[in-house]
């Protein structure tokens, strides 16, 4: 589907046709949600997945096709993501605090003391969750959404080498953490 189908399907919706907004949301609503997933835990995504199409068809008349549909609906995506965060901080909430994700790594001390993959998915998420905001967003965008680094470069508003930049660090520094704990725990 290209993109000028998609304005196909949101002309469509804004003619009456509610059956084409079914359609956007069905091509995009997984990529979406492990976005959403990746950036606010598991719990919330469901949420704000559906506040995000809330959103977009109440804004979808004021959408112009310029061809980036999809970025667009990210950009929404994220603006949403990062308003609950900013919510769930004032109300000091928090989902694995830098004290739980020391103690995770202080309290492994061999490799195979980690028995299942929810521990390790854990210790990786708490990495991840340590990265600066940008390299974490970027990586995010990138490994769970599955997008493109024109499609992030789009959505960030930040040139594409900037984007490859942010992802490199980010890589490197989850691979130096990682290390580290391998280092730690033989």
């Amino acid at each position: 589907m290209t993109e000028k189908k998609d304005y196909d399907l949101i002309c469509e919706y804004l003619n009456g046709n509610t059956e084409s907004f079914g359609k956007l949301y069905d091509k995009y609503s997984s990529q979406l949600f492990r976005f959403i997933r990746g950036f606010t835990g598991e719990s919330n995504a469901e949420d704000i997945l559906h506040d995000v199409f809330i959103q977009v068809s109440e804004a979808l008349n004021k959408y112009e096709d310029k061809g980036k549909f999809k970025s667009w609906i990210f950009t929404i995506a994220r603006s949403r993501s990062l308003d609950f965060l900013r919510k769930k901080k004032r109300q000091k909430a928090k989902s694995i605090s830098s004290d739980e994700s020391t103690l995770i790594d202080k309290n492994i001390t061999k490799p195979e003391e980690i028995e299942s993959r929810k521990e390790m998915k854990q210790i990786i998420d708490a990495a991840i969750n340590k990265l600066p905001e940008t390299q974490r967003e970027i990586f995010i965008m990138r490994q769970d959404a599955e997008l493109s680094f024109k499609e992030i470069s789009n959505i960030l508003n930040i040139p594409i080498n900037t984007a490859l930049s942010h992802m490199y660090r980010a890589t490197d520094t989850l691979r130096q953490n990682l290390k580290s704990l391998e280092t730690y725990t033989d």
